[in-house]
């Protein structure tokens, strides 16, 4: 090891852990603010352009980053990680960014300020808990719950499978994969067995209309929760073309 780099590396201080509660779960969570190198490792993957490699560098920068103990990223409901990544994006760097979107009408790329200390998340309405559902014709209960990210590498994973043509997936394909992810377990009487992705996937192929209209409920129960990505009707600066525009977390990183 160089020199300077010896100074260097006796010199760290100790950085203060940041501090925060996710808003679906309740747990407290303390993190390091991540590196430029760490940053770095981010927006080389955002350049492989696939998204399941991108989902695990977030996954490892949160593993590197959070200090509490035994803490697991897939473990975690898919909202509160979102939220996660958010929050340590401006505790690392700022709470401002300009996100960049391009209008589809003259493809001129636009840029639009945003503080990130404004962006909305409410779960004061939205029951996280565990949910029972009784299925028609049959002896069985289903245990719904909110996905986490282990439920959401698994849709990836499936969806891939199930192309119409390069970058597209059926939305009926996507949709029944979400619905599946919500069942957790399976009861009857006095026995209870957890169910694994693929046969959740079986499970839900198989139901009466009545019984996918009760999973239908509760994931719409839970699709308000979560951080609020939408800009609104933003005006192109080109072509003064408005339209809907909306952030992707992902965005929040390349900086």
């Amino acid at each position: 090891m160089s020199e300077a780099l010896d100074i260097f590396n006796s010199s760290k201080t100790v950085i203060p852990d940041i501090r925060c509660v996710l808003p679906g779960s309740g747990e407290e969570i303390f993190m390091r603010p991540y590196t430029t190198s760490e940053q770095k490792s981010i927006l080389k993957t955002f350049e492989s352009e696939d998204e399941i490699l991108l989902g695990e560098a977030f996954d490892a920068l949160l593993k590197n980053c959070v200090t509490n103990k035994g803490f697991n990223p897939d473990a975690m409901l898919s909202r509160d990680r979102e939220y996660l990544l958010i929050k340590l994006r401006q505790e690392s760097d700022s709470d401002t960014y300009a996100h960049r979107w391009k209008c589809e009408e003259c493809n001129f790329y636009n840029t639009t300020d945003i503080n990130l200390t404004k962006l909305d998340e409410d779960i004061a309405d939205i029951d996280l808990s565990e949910k029972e559902i009784t299925l028609e014709g049959n002896d069985s209960v289903l245990v719904l719950g909110p996905a986490t990210r282990a439920d959401e590498k698994n849709i990836a994973k499936h969806i891939r499978k199930y192309p119409i043509k390069k970058d597209q997936t059926s939305h009926a394909e996507i949709l029944n994969a979400a619905y599946a992810a919500v069942i957790k377990r399976v009861k009857k009487g006095d026995r209870e067995c957890a169910v694994d992705f693929k046969t959740a996937m079986t499970m839900f192929s198989n139901l009466h209309m009545d019984d996918r209209k009760q999973i239908e409920d509760y994931m719409e129960g839970l699709k308000e929760y979560g951080v609020d990505m939408k800009l609104g009707k933003e005006t192109c600066k080109e072509c003064r073309e408005v339209s809907d525009q909306e952030m992707n977390w992902v965005s929040f990183f390349l900086k």
